[in-house]
């Protein structure tokens, strides 16, 4: 048997099994690191980048084609040649250094060279060496998408829905049946209100009513973010209840009066041959500046169904026909975004060809109030009674003159 010398290099005394052994040579411990230390930290930039680039991964792989879109609205508006009046808000990272104004030229550039495909994103920076070696203008990009995707109180946050709640979604809303399916469903949902921002209608009111409104792809994000519209003072906000009228709208440009007499010269130039308009989209699509969306291989329109004000309660309910009624709103801070649709260029022409479409099915609106249905319940139960009670005395009257006869 060992003695216990030759068994234990460090006897320890009774009572303190278990317990860390005290060095004899203080130096050798201050250069020997702790187990559970990272012997190699990341700076602390790098390490903040890495949080939000996993952050960016885990939205997009639970909503890819969601952010999709956002990537590619928030883009149309920065690759806009009025980008001054589209791209609000604007990423405080690319703000100009002195006064107003954005840097757009570098906002493009990060862009264009450095945001991938959706599809991608989740399979990107494993490790943090690949991190390390990033170029300035890779950061800037993800910090961009950062700020872009990562959900904000103030910001929407979108969802795809199936195309097959396209119809019984419009039918519940009192509006016209599609002719055709857009490429896209989209949920849009708010979880804060500002007060400052929006003036939607109070959460608690019975009666809710709903219409399309078509925009240009440029004039999207900033609609859905600030609730605003350029448009002309004095212009109305035209909504419908029939797609085909709003893909109408979503087509026009509001310009300054300067630039529309030199737009409609090059529109009558560009008239006398269609070789020419397809050139320009072409050129249109070539200036965006990124083009891996999944929906950039063909132009978009796009259709959002907005909840109304409650001023125009009365004009729908007074108005006997609703197919072809033309909704007019001062402010747009009023309509609520509740969905949106995106539809290919070729499809569109084709459901405004077919217009006015199908007619509207009137259908009693959601949000019925409990005074009402309660009211609408005990009618029908009421009639069902006297129904039964009248019966009963035709039987009764029938037995008593059976009996007088016989």
């Amino acid at each position: 048997m060992l003695e216990p010398s030759l068994r234990m290099d460090f006897p320890l005394e009774v009572g303190t099994a278990g317990t860390e052994r005290k060095s004899e040579n203080p130096t050798v411990d201050q250069l020997m690191p702790e187990i559970n230390e990272d012997p190699h930290p990341l700076p602390a930039g790098v390490a903040d980048l890495q949080r939000e680039i996993e952050d960016v991964k885990a939205l997009v792989r639970t909503e890819p084609h969601g952010n999709d879109l956002r990537m590619l609205l928030f883009t149309v508006a920065a690759s806009h040649d009025r980008y001054e009046s589209t791209l609000v808000p604007l990423p405080p990272q690319f703000r100009a250094v002195v006064g107003y104004g954005c840097q757009v030229k570098k906002l493009r550039s990060a862009i264009e060279n450095n945001w991938p495909a959706c599809r991608v994103i989740p399979t990107m920076f494993n490790s943090p060496e690949e991190l390390q070696a990033l170029a300035p203008d890779d950061v800037d990009a993800w910090h961009l998408l950062h700020w872009l995707l990562v959900p904000n109180v103030t910001y929407p946050s979108f969802r795809r829905l199936s195309i097959l709640n396209l119809g019984p979604l419009c039918r519940n809303l009192g509006l016209g049946q599609p002719t055709e399916e857009p490429r896209q469903l989209i949920g849009i949902n708010y979880e804060m209100i500002d007060l400052h921002q929006w003036k939607w209608r109070l959460q608690n009111d019975e009666q809710r009513n709903y219409a399309f409104l078509g925009l240009p792809l440029e004039k999207v994000y900033r609609f859905l973010y600030t609730g605003h519209l350029d448009i002309p003072p004095g212009e109305p906000i035209r909504l419908h209840h029939q797609m085909e009228f709003a893909l109408l709208l979503s087509q026009q440009q509001e310009l300054p009066a300067e630039q529309e007499q030199q737009q409609e010269q090059e529109q009558q130039q560009e008239q006398h041959s269609q070789q020419g308009e397809e050139k320009k989209k072409e050129d249109q699509k070539q200036t965006l500046c990124w083009s891996k969306s999944v929906l950039a291989n063909t132009q978009q329109r796009a259709i959002i169904i907005c909840e109304l004000p409650a001023e125009l309660d009365n004009w729908m309910i007074t108005s006997p026909d609703r197919h072809f009624l033309e909704l007019l709103v001062q402010d747009s801070t009023t309509l609520k975004p509740c969905y949106l649709l995106m539809f290919d260029e070729p499809v569109a022409a084709k459901m405004m060809q077919q217009w006015p479409g199908k007619p509207i099915e009137m259908q009693p609106l959601p949000g019925r109030s409990l005074k009402k249905g309660t009211s609408h319940r005990f009618s029908q139960m009421s009639n069902y009674v006297f129904g039964r009670l009248d019966a009963l005395k035709r039987l009764l009257k029938g037995s008593n003159s059976t009996e007088a006869t016989n």
